[in-house]
């Protein structure tokens, strides 16, 4: 860990709470702490925190880093009050819809507007989704449909950036593990509360239900890419305000049911060393270890924000953690059915398009309608052969052995067998 990632993380853990920082103890370089800041997506938060206190941050900097805030701060909030304005048209066309994970953690921040958001996620009954897709449609939203073992729609609009509507809280391969075996998804609608915040109110996860998401997306995005500051951020302040509310004897149940109790303990420990958080803040007993807290903090520094600087690396490993994580019977028989469907599974009805939509790749059927036949069967010619030849990739991936693996990998299943997952 770098003199920078330390300070950095001081710098964000006092703007998400409000408190005054501190000056840096050792010798940082600024600008490499505002690439940093930016890597992890945490930008205006830690500029909040160098906004209100007396850092040393050369001006330069200080005047670069307010100006991004005060422009952020307002395009959150503008942001903020469309989604709450669209969700209260999908509630007044009959559907239960619950705003969960980035949007809902923010009101624990002293400045919910300060923390970046790349996405607004929304989850509905699956019984409502084509209604829920074609109101967005209606709003102006280019809507890019899920395939059946994704778990979310994806629309954008220019203004309030990318919506996951979400039918389930994780995807079916990963779902299989958490939620589908103690159905939580299946309950959260029913059991949402709903929150007066905002100026609107709308409706969250139950804390018990919260806090198990919010832990089980952050572990899917470790094994997956790579973990955020923000996301460890999110998830102490969300137990240190319901510390009160939470089922602790449930939590630490979910926690050793899938092999995550030790790794959470480690990153509450995390919280408490390097953000400023108390042990009692938290619903399992937090753990400072040095050395296996510096893994999870170097695998955040070097991959940046979700492993945005190593993603395909990463993925690789991705592939052969699905392979090794521990399932028996029923679970393992349908996690090889939902990898088979998700990367081998084609979808027929794709290969056949009309004559409108097959112009937009070959432009030339315009003026000769009569090449639509063979257009045709190029297009499907290769269409085929990509799926070919995205099967063996991926088939090549997920079969990897631990001796085929790149330095990458082999890092990052260390760092996984030191925290007790594999």
């Amino acid at each position: 860990m770098t003199n920078e990632m330390e300070y950095l993380m001081h710098l964000y853990a006092r703007g998400a709470k409000g408190e005054p920082a501190s000056p840096p103890k050792k010798s940082v370089d600024w600008n490499k702490i505002v690439y940093l800041a930016a890597n992890q997506s945490i930008t205006y938060t830690v500029a909040m925190a160098i906004k209100t206190s007396e850092t040393g941050c050369p001006e330069d900097i200080k005047s670069k880093m307010i100006a991004m805030l005060r422009g952020g701060a307002i395009k959150n909030t503008i942001k903020r009050e469309g989604i709450l304005k669209l969700v209260n048209k999908m509630k007044d066309k009959g559907i239960d819809v619950i705003i969960i994970k980035g949007f809902d953690v923010s009101r624990f921040y002293a400045n919910p507007e300060c923390r970046v958001s790349s996405d607004t996620d929304l989850l509905i009954r699956i019984s409502d989704e084509k209604k829920a897709v074609q109101l967005l449609k209606q709003e102006g939203f280019k809507v890019e449909v899920r395939n059946k073992t994704d778990n979310h729609s994806v629309a954008a609009r220019s203004d309030l950036g990318m919506v996951e509507l979400h039918v389930k809280l994780l995807p079916d391969v990963f779902n299989l593990e958490i939620f589908d075996k103690f159905q939580l998804e299946k309950k959260a609608i029913n059991n949402r509360v709903k929150i007066d915040f905002y100026d609107m109110p709308y409706y969250g996860l139950n804390v018990d239900d919260s806090i198990a998401f919010l832990t089980y997306h952050m572990m899917k995005h470790l094994m997956a890419s790579g973990m955020s500051l923000r996301m460890i951020m999110d998830i102490a302040l969300y137990a240190k305000y319901n510390i009160g509310s939470i089922n602790k004897d449930e939590y630490e149940q979910l926690l050793k049911k899938t092999h995550y109790y030790y790794t959470m303990q480690l990153i509450f420990g995390m919280a408490v060393k390097y953000f400023g958080f108390s042990e009692n803040d938290f619903p399992i007993t937090p753990v400072v270890c040095d050395e296996k807290i510096a893994l999870i903090i170097n695998d955040l520094e070097e991959g940046g924000w979700q492993g945005v600087n190593v993603t395909e690396e990463r993925f690789v490993f991705w592939n052969y953690y699905l392979r090794k994580r521990t399932l028996y019977g029923r679970e393992k028989k349908r996690s090889y059915f939902y990898l088979s469907k998700k990367y081998w599974a084609f979808n027929i009805t794709k290969l056949f398009v009309s004559k409108e939509e097959l112009a937009r790749d070959y432009p030339l059927i315009k003026q000769h309608s009569e090449l639509y036949l063979l257009l045709s069967m190029k297009r499907i010619i290769d269409k085929v052969y990509k799926r070919v030849s995205s099967m063996v990739v991926n088939t090549k991936k997920y079969y990897l052995s631990e001796d085929d693996m790149t330095d990458i990998d082999q890092n990052r299943l260390y760092m996984l067998k030191r925290l007790e997952i594999m």
